[in-house]
């Protein structure tokens, strides 16, 4: 069951993005084409018709999942730690490091015994 529904949610992320990439990419057109960008930058060329833009919502609607999915954000990972608090674990790490290559965030100042 489980499993069964991991897949669901994957397959609801899929077209999510794809639906997410279609809506951005005919926003994008209408912003730059019709919007308050093409007021400041005129676009020099013409404005193309939307009809190549449908033309090309298929590829872009295919294209949005295949690179979320090789960049692994499909991947489900349940029971780990979350990105943001694997940050936290590096920073003695990221310590050690400057202590090792001699750079330091805070140098003891240095006083001097002689009154001259």
């Amino acid at each position: 069951m489980m499993r069964r529904f991991n897949r669901l949610l994957v397959l609801f992320y899929v077209l999510s993005d794809a639906m997410l990439g279609v809506c951005a990419f005919a926003l994008a057109y209408l912003l730059r084409f019709h919007g308050p960008i093409a007021q400041v930058i005129p676009p020099v060329k013409g404005v193309p018709p939307f009809k190549w833009y449908i033309y090309m919502l298929p590829f872009v609607a295919a294209l949005v999942p295949i690179a979320y999915h090789v960049q692994g954000l499909y991947r489900l990972r349940r029971g780990r730690t979350r990105p943001g608090l694997r940050a936290f674990r590096r920073f003695p790490r990221l310590s050690l490091t400057r202590r090792r290559f001699g750079l330091r965030t805070h140098r003891p100042p240095t006083y001097s015994t002689s009154h001259s």
